[in-house]
């Protein structure tokens, strides 16, 4: 599996978000969250001790993860309204690259 594939298959917990407790979303809600400025994945391919066949393993670390009862993101009229440097010139939804971030409040 390719790291676009495994971004797509954890890009696809999105499709069928519920508002049932028991959905499992994590990994996406942590992966789109305003406070994750940094996501590193790494991939593996091996062999377990008596199987015939390779084992693949695809893992994630996030700079913020999920907290109970706290939203993933702040909503807004319009995209970049509350970034003090302005937008960003080539994705104007987005603050410019020299934004500061509060990433560890709650």
């Amino acid at each position: 599996m390719s790291f676009e594939a495994g971004l797509c298959a954890t890009f696809g917990q999105s499709v069928s978000i519920s508002n049932r407790v028991a959905s499992v979303i994590g990994h996406f809600t942590a992966m789109v969250a305003d406070r994750n400025y940094r996501l590193g994945c790494a991939a593996s391919t091996y062999t377990e001790t008596g199987k015939d066949y390779s084992s693949f393993l695809f893992a994630c670390n996030f700079a913020f993860t999920n907290v109970l009862d706290q939203p993933i993101y702040t909503d807004c009229a319009k995209a970049g309204t509350d970034c003090a440097t302005g937008a960003n010139p080539k994705y104007p939804n987005l603050c410019s690259t020299s934004e500061k971030y509060k990433v560890t409040f709650f």
